[in-house]
């Protein structure tokens, strides 16, 4: 997975979650995941992940 595709992934399942945690938190939890498993596979560290956002 390169750069490019691993920042659109953590951008959508960013709204993704914002989205669902208003209408069902479980499966906010689940995009908050994804979020989290594209950026350590692409080698970033949740802080700049956020910070992405």
């Amino acid at each position: 997975m390169n750069r490019k595709s691993a920042s659109v992934i953590i951008r959508l399942s960013f709204f993704l979650f914002l989205f669902l945690f208003y209408t069902d938190c479980s499966k906010a939890f689940a995009a908050f995941l994804l979020m989290r498993w594209a950026a350590f596979r692409v080698g970033w560290g949740e802080r700049k992940a956020i910070y992405l956002i």
